[in-house]
């Protein structure tokens, strides 16, 4: 007796004794063991530890059809092939993901990240939830060997791995979260996704005064979108759609103050366009203000090593911002540092960092004082934004501390801000035995060329006499130096004349 010959229900009962490819070869022998084997196939399957689920297979290969028999024969349709969906919220809590970077998700996560919108149509027709986590499943948020930040929900893979029209397709189910507490509007913000930005502030659900647990709003996200293009535009459509422009987050900041503080000088300047106030956080913090933070190393690092067009556009960029920060009225002359010092104030890292004379000048023609942008010691008397300036090039002196970090030897780039600075009265003498410009620029002058500099540029407004004199007694052994001295100290004589 050929087994094609048993009964129905007798071949029926053989199901539970077999495997997954002793049923599947079952099913294959011809089409009445297809239709007595297949669904014990798939009932086995639905069964089965989570993650050998049918649906995830029908996900990765486009399989509608599996996809619904799998449904039919009492699969899980938010399976995510965790044994319970508690096990996943206790892997965020973990230090560490695991050692053999497990993924949970659901077939609608598995979908969207596949971009398969028939499949996710009909799983969001079918009862699939919005809500549940995924783990693993893409990178976002997450560092090496650190546990992701966000478990997240369906509508993360719609905004930042599918397609608008499946984004659409969640949005019209009311769901406006792409992880526990944390808005999908995050997510399109960090993208630089206008297209999902313009619906998520359309829909129904949007409320421009949302506050996250740390208290900040739509507009402090911008500060972690990387497109500055897209940055300008996100900031120009959530401030026309209510979103308050100058709320203080948490642990302070605005939204403003968030850009500039991450060299994001475009947005900052659109979001001052909309308004905003530069002067809400900078009347609370003892740290960089907001014309400090113009003048921050790494965007003077970046522009540069970037080619010239776009180099000269980062200098525009950041002297637009800055004239529009003194025209809210941020103090040019907020002193950086508390206690004991150095102190020192704006105009000093506009001179040392912007290399860009229009910086200085726009620092100058706003009130800043040139007398105390660095005050290095207490006891000292003497103006010394020149000489602090000077003691930043050259050998480390090991007579006194270095207040700052030693900068190029390259004096060129610097010579059209120190003119200025000179033009406005700058000092390069000093009372007393205190140290001097003038002094330093002695020191330096063979690897730098500053003294001859000063000579060409400096007059009497700049220095006394009789500072030039005793300069021209010390170096009397040296030919070079003294020669120049010389030369500057007849140059101010006749001056006087």
């Amino acid at each position: 007796m050929g087994l094609g010959s048993l009964p129905v229900e007798l071949l029926e009962s053989l199901g539970p004794f077999c495997g997954y490819s002793q049923l599947a070869h079952l099913a294959r022998l011809n089409h009445s063991f297809h239709a007595i084997f297949n669904p014990i196939l798939y009932k086995h399957n639905a069964a089965d530890v989570p993650w050998h689920s049918c649906l995830h297979w029908a996900v990765e290969n486009d399989s509608l059809p599996t996809l619904k028999l799998g449904l039919t024969y009492g699969a899980d349709i938010n399976n995510t092939g965790a044994e319970v969906e508690s096990y996943i919220w206790l892997l965020s809590e973990l230090p560490s993901p695991r050692s053999d970077n497990s993924t949970y998700a659901t077939p609608l996560h598995l979908a969207m990240f596949k971009k398969r919108l028939d499949i996710v149509r009909w799983l969001l027709d079918n009862g699939a939830r919005l809500d549940v986590p995924s783990y693993l499943l893409c990178r976002c948020h997450v560092e090496p060997r650190q546990r992701p930040d966000h478990l997240w929900y369906p509508l993360h893979y719609a905004i930042c791995h599918s397609s608008n029209e499946i984004l659409r397709l969640v949005l019209e189910r009311g769901d406006v979260y792409s992880a526990k507490d944390s808005l999908g509007l995050r997510c399109a913000i960090e993208m630089g996704s206008l297209s999902a930005v313009d619906a998520l502030v359309k829909h129904d659900k949007f409320d421009p005064n949302y506050r996250d647990d740390d208290n900040l709003t739509a507009l402090h996200y911008v500060a972690d979108c990387e497109n500055p293009q897209a940055a300008c535009a996100i900031v120009d459509k959530l401030a026309q759609h209510g979103v308050p422009l100058d709320v203080m987050g948490e642990y302070g900041g605005t939204a403003l103050e968030h850009l500039v503080q991450q060299a994001k000088f475009k947005p900052a300047i659109t979001l001052l366009q909309h308004g905003a106030d530069p002067n809400v956080s900078d009347s609370i913090h003892r740290g960089l203000g907001m014309i400090d933070r113009c003048f921050d190393e790494d965007y003077a690092e970046a522009l540069e090593m970037a080619e010239p067009s776009q180099a000269q556009e980062m200098r525009d960029t950041r002297l637009e911002l800055l004239q529009l920060l003194i025209a809210g009225g941020v103090d040019v002359n907020r002193r950086l540092g508390h206690g004991r010092p150095p102190f020192s104030r704006p105009l000093f890292w506009a001179l040392i960092v912007s290399k860009d004379a229009r910086c200085v000048q726009v620092m100058l023609d706003a009130g800043s004082s040139i007398k105390d942008a660095v005050v290095e010691r207490y006891e000292d008397e003497s103006e010394c934004i020149l000489a602090g300036f000077f003691d930043l090039f050259g050998e480390l002196d090991t007579k006194r501390p270095r207040l700052w970090d030693r900068i190029e030897k390259d004096l060129e780039p610097y010579k059209e801000s120190v003119s200025l600075l000179l033009e406005r009265g700058a000092r390069i003498d000093s009372i007393g035995d205190e140290r001097s410009a003038l002094g330093k620029a002695c020191e330096i002058e063979q690897e730098t060329g500053a003294l001859t500099f000063l000579v060409q540029n400096a007059t009497g407004g700049n220095t006394e006499l009789e500072h030039v004199a005793r300069l021209r007694e010390r170096y009397s052994g040296d030919e070079a130096i003294h020669g120049l001295l010389d030369r500057f100290y007849y140059k101010l004589v006749a001056e006087v004349k």
